[in-house]
């Protein structure tokens, strides 16, 4: 039937004469056997009857050329999909190729300096320089306090300050000391990157957020804890979190990464246990913080205007000079304040003096908004996190996910936001990776997002915002 409409569609102007002819005749007929009267109301009907059909044929072309239209240009949209997408890929890949080509040359001028230095920096100097780093920023007006007291606290391993005496301004520079500590840096590289040569693990290189981190041991990754703290050489990587449904970006996460080798980093999985039992998690904590204020300066002095979300280590928090050095710091500056967003694991919020609680709420009345994450359910209470001076909680999609499976589920995640919004706590759903995921969770009206689908951690240049105008 369709197929017979689709023809008559084609020809609309031959069918009309066609219709008109026959129509002549039948009108024809009537006039000599039923008189005028019935001949024109014959005629009207007619007329009438072949309106109705050829606009209805017209209509019916106008649509066919319209949905070929339609056709052609989704094949269009598809086919400019397709190129944008090996476009990414490649520009992905040079990025790749980019970024390893200056850790090479990065690695090769730090090697030299190593060289050429007289001996190695010790602990208690690398935190020195990063005394005057903060210095740098701005944190001069302080007189009263002690120049170590926003340091973290802690006292350098098998260190014992003594004046140097005659013969030891005498004696000659010993460059092997240098030479010692960085063949042994490098020997144990070398031995962890055998041991995984003998498993069996000569597979092609992916690129630096896919690839899977090798297991080294706690040796080696003590010490590149030490060498990066050392060196300052912290690696920041960034993930966007995005607000909800626009995917407009709104926030970045920044991480303290340690870098192994060439394209391989330790993740904070990796070294933060190692550092905690060594007592250098507050350090790398400091370097973190001490980047993030001064990339707040200059995006201040560029006109961008994001957050960002710093994770902080309960040790840190309760550290009472540390954090009142820095609540000075920031009172200093309030124009920083908007754009800090401090994290902290439920975990450790639960075992938190209510000395720690009034530094978190003195830094919330400056401005300084805090996160919590790695929430196991939805049994907490938001009226209680929103009065200790929380702004932002974080959920895993996949338990939000996994509760929606259920009707009784879904009630659970609606009560949980309803008392989010109440408790004027914004939620983010962090580790959403699919299309679908995000599709089922946006009947909840979640506020941000944050995870694979909208960018992987990256080194801070990859994500880093354009100026606005």
């Amino acid at each position: 039937m369709f197929n017979v409409i689709d023809k008559l569609t084609q020809y609309p102007s031959f069918w009309l004469g066609v219709y008109i002819c026959g129509s002549g005749m039948v009108i024809a007929t009537i006039a000599g056997t039923a008189g005028a009267v019935a001949a024109g109301s014959a005629t009207g009907f007619f007329l009438l009857a072949g309106t109705f059909g050829y606009e209805s044929l017209t209509r019916r072309g106008l649509e066919e050329k319209i949905g070929k239209r339609v056709a052609r240009m989704e094949q269009a949209q598809e086919k400019m999909h397709r190129d944008l997408s090996r476009t990414r890929n490649d520009i992905d890949l040079l990025k790749d190729d980019m970024s390893e080509t200056a850790q090479t040359l990065n690695r090769e001028v730090h090697k030299i300096l190593n060289q050429a230095e007289p001996a190695a920096r010790a602990p208690a100097q690398a935190m020195r320089l990063m005394q005057k780093s903060f210095e740098r920023m701005g944190n001069k007006g302080n007189k009263a306090r002690d120049p170590q007291s926003f340091m973290p606290q802690q006292a350098p391993a098998n260190e014992v300050e003594h004046a140097p005496t005659e013969i030891e301004l005498k004696a000659p520079a010993r460059p092997s000391a240098v030479q010692s500590k960085t063949q042994k840096y490098k020997d144990l590289l070398l031995m962890a990157a055998s041991r995984q040569k003998e498993m069996g693990t000569e597979e092609k290189r992916e690129p630096q957020f896919t690839q899977t981190t090798p297991e080294y041991s706690d040796t080696v990754i003590a010490e590149l804890i030490n060498h990066a703290i050392e060196n300052e050489r912290i690696e920041i990587f960034a993930q966007p979190i995005v607000k909800l449904p626009s995917r407009r970006l709104q926030y970045l996460e920044l991480f303290a990464r340690i870098r192994a080798r060439s394209g391989i980093y330790l993740t904070a999985e990796n070294y933060r246990p190692m550092a905690e039992k060594e007592t250098k998690i507050e350090n790398v904590d400091h370097l973190l913080l001490l980047h993030v204020l001064e990339t707040v300066r200059n995006d201040s002095r560029r006109g961008i205007d994001i957050g960002y979300f710093i994770n902080i280590s309960s040790r840190c928090l309760k550290d009472k000079n540390y954090m009142t050095d820095l609540l000075e710091f920031v009172r200093m500056r309030r124009e920083l304040a908007p754009h800090l967003v401090f994290e902290l694991q439920y975990a450790d919020i639960q075992n938190l003096s209510p000395a720690c609680f009034k530094m978190i709420d003195g830094l919330s009345h400056i401005g300084c908004k805090f996160s919590v994450d790695n929430i196991s359910d939805s049994n907490f209470n938001a009226d209680d996190l929103a009065e200790k001076g929380f702004s932002f909680l974080k959920f895993n999609a996949g338990k939000l996910m996994e509760m929606c499976s259920s009707s009784r589920g879904e009630m659970e995640v609606a009560r949980m936001k309803s008392a989010l919004d109440k408790s004027r706590l914004t939620l983010i759903v962090e580790k959403l990776e699919t299309e679908h995921d995000l599709k089922e969770l946006l009947d909840f009206e979640i506020d941000l997002g944050e995870g694979y689908l909208f960018g992987r951690p990256d080194l801070e240049m990859a994500y880093r915002p354009r100026r606005t105008a």
